[in-house]
């Protein structure tokens, strides 16, 4: 029993640690995104004008 409650504990731990991570990506993306379009276009802008 205490194997099972310890292996058990150790997968809601990783989903956890899932579920956080994703939650993290969900929230930054966007901004990440916006941020990466507005440096190209700069680039864009630099190497091109």
């Amino acid at each position: 029993m205490s194997s099972r409650l310890t292996s058990e504990s150790r997968i809601y731990a990783d989903k956890a640690k899932d579920l956080n991570r994703q939650a993290l990506i969900r929230k930054w993306a966007p901004v990440a995104i916006v941020l990466g379009v507005v440096f190209l276009l700069f680039w864009v802008k630099t190497k091109f004008w």
